[in-house]
Formats: C-alpha cells, structure tokens, sequence
C-alpha cells in the first residue's frame, strides 16, 4: 500500500479524504491509504481478486433499484441501504422497502439480516 501510494504522496494541493455524499456530517475521514490498505487486506484474504472481480455485477447491484447491494466480505456480508416504509423518499427518489429486499436476498443466499442503523 505504501509503495502504491509514494507517486501521489506529494500532490499539491493534498488529496482530500473521502467525503460521504449525503447531507449528514462525516463521521469519519478515508484516505487513499486508508482504501490501498483496504484492498490489500481483502487480496490477503482472498476476498477480492482483480482477475474475477465482476463489475458488471457489482455495478448492477450497486443501484437504488437493487438497494445499493455490496458484498462486503463475498458469500458472508452484504451491505445495502436501509429499507424506507415508502418506496419513494422525501426527496421523491425511488426507494426499496424491506418487502422489495427479500426477494434480492433470497438470489443472493442470505438467510439472516441484522440491522444496524435506525428503523425506518
């Protein structure tokens, strides 16, 4: 990760950390250090692999209309975007109820779900 990152250690000006696109504050600063360790951790791992990495797929679930579905760790952890009570949100974008989920993860095998934001 260090020797990936040496070229752009001195930009002018500093490459800013990750910024959430959401209106809420950032809780938290990701660098490109911080996602060059993360993707030698996963490689270490063998949780990801450039030779089999489908982008296709990632890039289809990663919609709203598949609920922003990403695999964390493959086959074991799926992140997705918290189900609404609606399916369109305040800002009258289309949004997946918990209903619309099951069926996304019944083709993805997962059997159990732990929330871990706030209810909708």
């Amino acid at each position: 990760p260090e020797q990936a990152f040496a070229p752009l250690a001195d930009v002018t000006p500093p490459l800013l950390p990750f910024r959430d696109a959401t209106t809420h504050g950032c809780r938290y600063k990701m660098t490109i250090p911080d996602v060059l360790q993360g993707v030698h951790t996963a490689r270490t791992l063998g949780w990801f692999d450039f030779k089999t990495f489908d982008l296709e797929q990632y890039e289809r679930m990663a919609t709203p209309e598949e609920g922003f579905l990403t695999w964390v760790v493959p086959g074991k952890l799926l992140a997705f975007a918290g189900p609404r009570s609606h399916n369109v949100d305040s800002n009258n974008h289309a949004v997946l109820r918990p209903e619309d989920l099951v069926p996304k993860f019944k083709d993805q095998g997962i059997s159990k779900v732990i929330r871990l934001n706030e209810p909708c």
